[in-house]
Protein backbone atom coordinates (compact mmCIF):
# COMPACT_ATOMS: atom_id res chain seq x y z
CA UNK A 1 0.00 0.00 0.00
CA UNK A 2 1.25 3.47 -0.91
CA UNK A 3 -0.22 6.76 0.24
CA UNK A 4 -0.70 9.09 -2.73
CA UNK A 5 -1.98 12.52 -1.73
CA UNK A 6 -3.94 11.00 1.16
CA UNK A 7 -5.38 8.12 -0.88
CA UNK A 8 -4.44 4.48 -0.40
CA UNK A 9 -3.15 2.97 -3.65
CA UNK A 10 -2.49 -0.77 -3.77
CA UNK A 11 -0.40 -2.60 -6.32
CA UNK A 12 3.03 -3.90 -7.23
CA UNK A 13 5.93 -1.49 -6.58
CA UNK A 14 3.71 1.61 -6.54
CA UNK A 15 5.62 4.91 -6.44
CA UNK A 16 4.42 8.26 -4.98
CA UNK A 17 2.83 9.25 -8.31
CA UNK A 18 1.01 5.91 -8.87
CA UNK A 19 3.45 4.31 -11.31
CA UNK A 20 3.76 0.57 -10.83
CA UNK A 21 5.76 -2.44 -11.94
CA UNK A 22 3.54 -2.75 -15.03
CA UNK A 23 3.31 0.91 -16.14
CA UNK A 24 6.20 3.19 -15.25
CA UNK A 25 6.57 5.90 -17.90
CA UNK A 26 6.29 9.65 -17.27
CA UNK A 27 2.64 9.49 -18.41
CA UNK A 28 1.60 6.67 -16.08
CA UNK A 29 0.42 8.85 -13.22
CA UNK A 30 -3.16 7.81 -12.55
CA UNK A 31 -4.76 5.18 -10.39
CA UNK A 32 -8.21 3.72 -10.97
CA UNK A 33 -10.72 3.09 -8.19
CA UNK A 34 -12.17 -0.32 -8.97
CA UNK A 35 -15.92 -0.59 -8.27
CA UNK A 36 -15.61 -4.11 -6.91
CA UNK A 37 -13.60 -2.98 -3.89
CA UNK A 38 -13.68 0.85 -3.94
CA UNK A 39 -9.85 0.76 -3.89
CA UNK A 40 -7.34 2.58 -6.10
CA UNK A 41 -4.89 0.51 -8.18
CA UNK A 42 -2.46 1.83 -10.81
CA UNK A 43 -3.66 -0.76 -13.34
CA UNK A 44 -5.74 -3.89 -13.83
CA UNK A 45 -2.63 -6.06 -13.61
CA UNK A 46 -1.91 -4.71 -10.12
CA UNK A 47 -5.51 -5.49 -9.14
CA UNK A 48 -5.14 -9.04 -10.43
CA UNK A 49 -1.84 -9.48 -8.57
CA UNK A 50 -2.91 -8.07 -5.20
CA UNK A 51 -6.71 -8.30 -4.80
CA UNK A 52 -8.43 -11.41 -3.50
CA UNK A 53 -11.47 -11.09 -5.76
CA UNK A 54 -12.44 -10.79 -9.41
CA UNK A 55 -12.15 -7.46 -11.19
CA UNK A 56 -15.27 -5.44 -11.97
CA UNK A 57 -15.23 -2.53 -14.41
CA UNK A 58 -17.14 0.72 -14.44
CA UNK A 59 -20.08 0.69 -16.85
CA UNK A 60 -21.30 3.42 -19.17
CA UNK A 61 -23.85 4.44 -16.55
CA UNK A 62 -21.05 5.14 -14.04
CA UNK A 63 -19.44 8.06 -15.87
CA UNK A 64 -20.16 10.44 -12.96
CA UNK A 65 -18.30 8.28 -10.44
CA UNK A 66 -15.11 9.77 -8.93
CA UNK A 67 -12.77 6.97 -9.94
CA UNK A 68 -9.48 8.32 -11.32
CA UNK A 69 -6.74 9.64 -9.03
CA UNK A 70 -4.07 11.92 -10.49
CA UNK A 71 -0.78 10.91 -8.94
CA UNK A 72 0.77 14.31 -9.67
CA UNK A 73 -1.75 16.71 -8.11
CA UNK A 74 -4.00 14.39 -6.08
CA UNK A 75 -7.24 15.38 -7.82
CA UNK A 76 -9.91 12.69 -8.11
CA UNK A 77 -11.68 12.88 -11.45
CA UNK A 78 -14.93 11.35 -12.59
CA UNK A 79 -14.74 8.68 -15.25
CA UNK A 80 -16.26 11.16 -17.75
CA UNK A 81 -13.81 13.96 -16.89
CA UNK A 82 -10.84 11.65 -17.30
CA UNK A 83 -12.04 10.21 -20.61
Amino acid sequence: MTDVHGHEVRGVDVDPETRCAHYATDRDVIAIKFPCCETFYPCFECHEAVADHDTEQWGDEDSAQPAVLCGVCGAVLTVAAYV
